[in-house]
């Protein structure tokens, strides 16, 4: 699996300001998880990890090879949790090396915000779609 992090337009739900994407994405079968973030931090990520892994509705599990750049995202809590479920971590030494992850951040990017601005111009100026 392929794993990377981006900045998002910031949106508020509730006391939460998310400000991040993150996603998972399997190399093989190009099924992809995303998850928004409040911030960078490991023990963030890990969690989001941990849910979708231990989720039996997911078609997703545990890798034997996880893929990521060389964020702090991925270090500490991150690193620990994946180590423990015997995951092999590779950390890309270039943008290429974690292309599939990169690639869906454009494509998300081009599809889910042209949508969202689309239901924002039908929504009053109070309201705000979260679509993403």
């Amino acid at each position: 699996h392929q794993s990377d992090t981006t900045p998002m337009p910031h949106d508020k739900v509730g006391n939460r300001i998310y400000k991040y994407r993150g996603v998972i994405k399997d190399v093989a079968t190009r099924y992809r998880r995303s998850f928004a973030l409040t911030d960078k931090s490991s023990a963030q990520m890990a969690k989001n990890i941990q849910k979708i892994y231990n989720d039996p509705k997911e078609p997703l599990s545990w890798p034997n090879c996880f893929i990521s750049d060389k964020g702090t995202e991925y270090m500490g809590d991150c690193k620990g949790l994946l180590l423990k479920h015997g995951v092999k971590i590779q950390y890309a030494k270039t943008k290429e090396g974690n292309a599939i992850a990169e690639r869906d951040h454009q494509e998300f990017e081009k599809s889910a915000y042209i949508q969202q601005d689309a239901k924002d111009f039908l929504l009053p100026l109070s309201e705000r779609s979260r679509d993403w």
